[in-house]
């Protein structure tokens, strides 16, 4: 009846809000930018962003392993230089 159309054109309002939301937020993002430039330049911002996330944990968990592993192979244990 009458109220199931009130309501579907309800969500049909609601729905069409969140894609004109959805697509502002798009056009504020410099990686849907119609300048190749500033699409290249957020790629490469993505990237070494992605890379720093992924490299710093292995790097410390390297340098961890490292550390270990020089204690069995130094002659006089801990030397703190004095």
């Amino acid at each position: 009846g009458k109220k199931i159309e009130m309501e579907d054109t309800r969500k049909v309002e609601e729905l069409e809000n969140r894609i004109k939301q959805l697509e502002d937020k798009f056009k504020s993002s410099p990686l849907y930018s119609q300048s190749r430039i500033k699409r290249s330049i957020a790629v490469f911002g993505h990237n070494i962003l992605g890379q720093m996330i992924f490299l710093i944990p292995f790097l410390i968990i390297i340098l961890i392993f490292l550390g270990i592993i020089s204690v069995f192979f130094s002659t006089n244990g801990f030397d703190q230089g004095w």
